[in-house]
């Protein structure tokens, strides 16, 4: 596509969607304002229409006090005078607007009554629903002191009633009161068309507990929460109505007032829309061709024209030619660019032939050079791969002498621990006086010889242990065992040690503790006699206390806490490693060792799926802890 029907296009397309957005928004507009006045009016005739209501009311209300406060209807309701209720005619009732006319005396009696239909304009009884409202306890009979009256609509069974009553007293409001005036007005069909013709608008009222009651109604009845709402809707284009309620005496909704008026508003607005719309339509038809010509003679030429040089210098392929645009806008700026692209090309075909004979010779003296380069290649690969094979036989013999290192130590530490156990089998054997009585230097030295050869013993476990661990060749068993015994043991083990230097040993047990629990017991009792040896050793005084815990629903904790010298942060990250000792002179002088206990618990503990962790501070102790997953084993009966 061209760039002309590019512009064109683009030029239709944005006037259409400006002349439709710019109509779909004020037509939101619009329509809202004028739905707004309309709704407005409406709920302003339907405020006209109460207040013909309440001027009825007001009529109707004064109209009894002209009667009930007058000295010859005071005297009539004590004496009778039948010449005085003689004029009360049905054209009286007529001429006055009431239909409904009683008298009643103090004791709530009716003296006199009188009533007419407007339509028939002959007299009629009194309704039945009115009867109900004559008594003495009757809000239509005021209360002594009160001289307003009462006014209000009753819902009676024939139809709805306004009425408004006054206590009879003399012209100057003198009581006391002698009785009751009260006057009454159907609000019927033609007290509808009263109203009609008044609001010049259509009236319809409803009784709220008519079965009968149209849905509009009743849904408007119920969005009508106090006297100030006033509810409208519009039905279709034509029509809009506004809904109002009138109360009883008692405050409750009793009737519903609908006012149905012509969309004159509205109608004005589309109207007014429509006018918008066609001089949119026109202004943009303008807009569009003034855009199109101002475009074709100050863009769409001139690109025409340039693109044309463009061409043909391309085509050409001569480098020589030029485009010659008059003018200091941004096409003749473009124009002027070209010529200098085209000198600069010029000058890059001269250059690029001169760099093309270099770049020759070039190549030719880098080729010779490569050559020299891949024989010395050649040359240093073949040593390359003499050095790698020596490598490999280096990684070889270093593997197999790690092997028998491992080996040996396996070997050493099993054929010592024979020996060694005999040593502390004949030294319990002399403490326990097989072999004669003893005395306190003998028994000394036997306890002597038997922590020492202890000591001696966990030593060879732990080189044992490590030598398999290093080999891969360390089993774990997953049998059930008593961790109490299991605690047990070990105290009882490391109680002399402890003694020894004077120490306390205390063992803490969590009371949920099951009998049994499934795991290795031998290395779990290694992992403990390590950790309580090691504190021990670095407790001069205090006490040593072991713990064991539940630390979550799947792990125990074993921990150890001693009162000792406690580490350096900087080493407590090393303390684990085989052989690594926090400070050799320290070592020596508490005992000695060769630093593999501490590395034999985080192993067995690795191995068991545990974690090992420790908190310590110089010159208050240390904490080790190991958690483990042991799960409780089932007791089987006995």
């Amino acid at each position: 596509m061209s760039l002309r029907r590019k512009a064109q296009l683009v030029v239709v397309v944005t006037l259409i969607a400006l002349v439709l957005i710019l109509y779909l928004t004020l037509r939101t507009l619009l329509l809202y304002s004028f739905t707004q006045l309309e709704t407005q009016a409406t709920k302003r005739n339907v405020e006209r229409l109460l207040n013909i209501v309440s001027d009825d009311f007001t009529q109707l209300s004064s109209t009894n006090a002209d009667y009930a406060f007058w000295d010859d209807t005071y005297s009539f309701v004590e004496t009778y005078n039948a010449n005085y209720a003689s004029q009360y005619t049905d054209a009286s009732l007529l001429n006055l607007g009431i239909n409904v006319m009683v008298w009643l005396n103090p004791q709530g009696e009716k003296v006199f009554e009188q009533s007419v239909n407007f339509d028939t304009m002959r007299s009629e009884p009194l309704p039945r629903g009115l009867e109900a409202y004559l008594t003495p306890d009757s809000p239509l009979i005021p209360p002594p002191g009160n001289t307003t009256g009462f006014h209000g609509i009753l819902l009676l069974a024939e139809t709805p009633l306004m009425v408004t009553s006054k206590p009879i007293l003399t012209s100057d409001k003198q009581g006391p009161p002698t009785g009751t005036l009260i006057f009454g007005r159907y609000l019927d069909d033609g007290y509808v068309q009263h109203l009609s013709n008044a609001l010049r608008d259509e009236v319809k009222l409803y009784r709220l507990d008519d079965p009968q009651l149209p849905a509009d109604y009743r849904d408007a009845a119920a969005g009508i929460h106090d006297d100030t709402v006033i509810v409208t809707r519009a039905t279709d284009e034509s029509w809009v109505q506004g809904y109002t309620i009138l109360r009883d005496p008692y405050g409750q909704p009793a009737l519903i007032l609908r006012v149905n008026m012509s969309r004159d508003i509205y109608a004005q607005g589309r109207a007014t829309l429509s006018y918008f719309f066609a001089a949119l339509v026109f202004v943009g038809l303008v807009f569009m061709v003034m855009t199109t010509l101002l475009l074709e003679g100050i863009v769409l030429r001139p690109v025409a024209y340039l693109s044309q040089r463009i061409t043909h210098i391309r085509n050409r392929a001569d480098p020589d030619e030029r485009i010659f645009m008059e003018g200091q806008d941004e096409l003749a700026r473009l124009a002027h660019a070209m010529n200098g692209m085209l000198d600069a090309l010029a000058k890059a075909q001269q250059e690029l032939k001169i760099a093309n004979q270099e770049l020759e010779n070039r190549v030719l003296e880098r080729t010779a050079e490569l050559m020299q380069t891949n024989a010395r290649l050649e040359q240093e690969i073949v040593v390359r791969e003499q050095s790698q094979m020596e490598l490999v036989q280096a990684r070889d013999q270093a593997l197999e002498a790690l092997r028998l290192k491992a080996q040996i130590l396996a070997n050493i530490s099993h054929d010592a621990r024979t020996p060694l156990t005999v040593i502390m089998l004949r030294t319990e054997m002399l403490q326990k006086e097989y072999h004669g009585p003893l005395n306190d230097r003998q028994r000394e030295m036997l306890d002597s010889i038997q922590l020492n050869a202890r000591q001696l013993l966990i030593f060879f476990n732990n080189l044992l242990n490590e030598a398999q661990m290093k080999a891969a060749r360390l089993k774990l068993k997953n049998v059930p065992f008593s961790p109490i015994d299991l605690l047990q043991n070990v105290n009882a083990a490391m109680c002399p040690l402890a003694e020894r230097k004077g120490l306390y040993l205390t063992t803490e047990i969590s009371p949920d503790l099951p009998p049994l629990l499934r795991g290795d017991p031998e290395k779990l009792g290694q992992i403990l006699t390590n950790l309580v040896e090691n504190a021990i050793k670095f407790t001069n005084q205090g006490s040593v206390r072991v713990r064991l815990f539940k630390a979550d629903p799947q792990h125990w904790a074993l921990e150890v806490t001693d009162t000792g010298c406690g580490i350096p942060v900087e080493a407590q990250s090393h303390i684990f490693e085989a052989f690594w000792q926090v400070d050799g002179s320290i070592t020596r002088e508490v005992n000695q060792g060769v630093g593999l206990g501490l590395s034999i618990v985080r192993q067995l503990a690795t191995l068991m799926g545990g974690q090992t962790s420790v908190r310590s501070q110089i010159g208050q102790g240390s904490t080790f802890t190991i958690t483990l997953p042991l799960f409780t084993a089932e007791v089987t009966p006995s």
